[in-house]
């Protein structure tokens, strides 16, 4: 038992600390246990050997803990001075902005603070005392309903700007919760973490739907392959604002990985009709061309239409002329335009 405990350390005997070993080891649980076991620093200090079973693990499991490594947050000192100076600007802008939402939230508060609370309250008063001392002796002694009374119109006005500062107060708190969630979701995906990225953009509709959020959840639901939801934020996108040109492209990008090359096609179309310079329009209906050929027999891939130009006052041997001339006799007779491709999507 001596000698058993003496030759091992935490379950890793000292012969394994070799280059040989670890070299012809393929488990990569037990090399994580000699990794940490060199360094420990218990058998020595071996940099070298530290390197090479660091290698190794990594060959056969990329992603162990064993080899993540701890870096110290980022100072002024780490960054380069732009890259620090930006950084210190959205900052500022960010709290700037919060401060004012705070401050708007505080002057439309959402509860009157002379209001009493709707839950917590601890007393307790019996069913007996609550029917004498709510339900006055006239009341009691009369069978007939009281009609409600008549306000006076300064009291409607008074009600009326309550319940329109409520409302403000309300939208204000959509506002800054859906955009929060908005934030959340941009970040997550940046990190292409598009499953986060979809539920904040879902909890962000859910509060204050809008267009924009529509959309990156759009692009969230195109990066999980999730066709028929993301077909149905773009839908929802052009209810909100029909004919926005991000819906349509949007929509056109999903029907084409949905193979629905016809209704892409026309979607880019309603783009260029609007705008005929819009390059990402231009770029997709390009490609779709592209791959329309691509698909076509080879004998048909390089089909084109010729347009023909008859030279005015040649009336005589029309009925010879309109059939497809061949050879170089037509050339003076027609202008040929073999370059002009019809592209019928």
């Amino acid at each position: 038992m001596m000698s058993s405990s003496i030759g091992c350390t935490h379950g890793v005997p000292v012969e394994h600390l070799d280059y040989s070993y670890i070299e012809k080891c393929t488990d990569a649980k037990h090399l994580e246990k000699i990794l940490r076991e060199l360094r420990s620093g218990k058998e020595g200090f071996y940099p070298h050997l530290i390197t090479f079973c660091e290698s190794h693990l990594e060959r056969l499991n990329p992603k162990s803990r064993a080899l993540w490594r701890e870096n110290p947050a980022a100072t002024a000192a780490s960054l380069p001075k732009d890259e620090w100076s930006q950084i210190v600007s959205e900052m500022k802008i960010w709290e700037e902005e919060t401060k004012k939402s705070e401050a708007s939230l505080k002057r439309h508060p959402v509860c009157d603070d002379s209001a009493p609370p709707v839950r917590g309250s601890k007393c307790f008063i019996p069913l007996n005392k609550v029917n004498s001392k709510l339900i006055p002796e006239e009341e009691k002694n009369t069978s007939k309903c009281a009609f409600p009374p008549e306000y006076p119109g300064c009291m409607k006005a008074e009600g009326h700007a309550a319940c329109k500062g409520l409302c403000l107060a309300l939208c204000e708190q959509k506002l800054l919760l859906a955009n929060c969630e908005q934030d959340k979701g941009d970040e997550a995906f940046r990190t292409k973490d598009f499953e986060e990225a979809a539920a904040n953009y879902s909890r962000s509709i859910s509060v204050l739907p809008s267009v924009a959020t529509y959309q990156s959840q759009a692009e969230a639901k195109i990066n999980l392959k999730h066709w028929h939801r993301a077909m149905a934020d773009c839908q929802h996108m052009l209810q909100l604002e029909p004919g926005n040109k991000n819906a349509l492209l949007c929509r056109a990008a999903v029907y084409d990985h949905m193979g629905e090359f016809q209704m892409a096609s026309e979607d880019l179309r309603a783009v260029l009709k609007d705008e005929p310079a819009n390059a990402a329009a231009t770029v997709s209906m390009s490609s779709a061309f592209d791959e329309k050929v691509s698909e076509r027999p080879p004998d048909q891939q390089h089909d084109s239409r010729r347009l023909f130009i008859h030279e005015a006052g040649d009336e005589e041997g029309n009925s010879s002329q309109e059939k497809q001339p061949t050879g170089e006799s037509a050339a003076p007779q027609q202008k040929v335009f073999s370059s002009l491709k019809l592209v019928c999507l």
